[in-house]
């Protein structure tokens, strides 16, 4: 593939998860609205935490944690040297 067909389908990818999320929040609205309108204070709670659950997903996936530091075994820790010590001042000498 060519580096223009592989954007094409990464931006196909994209929009795919963006339609699919769109589509999703929009299902969870109209859910919630019905739920109000039957004053259902459960079915609300159970859209509540969907909601807060897909808005967290969306978080992660447009936000994704940053990778975790890579762990260098002690052994192989660069060890820098101590300076050398600088000479000690002379105190005047008294009259």
């Amino acid at each position: 593939m060519s580096a223009i067909e592989d954007l094409e389908a990464a931006f196909e990818t994209i929009q795919k998860a963006v339609s699919d999320a769109v589509a999703k929040l929009q299902e969870q609205s109209a859910a919630l609205a019905s739920a109000v309108a039957a004053n259902d204070p459960a079915k609300i709670e159970s859209i509540a935490q969907e909601l807060t659950a897909t808005a967290a997903s969306l978080e992660s996936a447009v936000n994704p944690p940053a990778a975790p530091a890579p762990v260098v075994p002690v052994s192989e820790t660069p060890v820098a040297e101590a300076p050398a010590a600088a000479p000690a001042a002379e105190a005047p000498a008294a009259n």
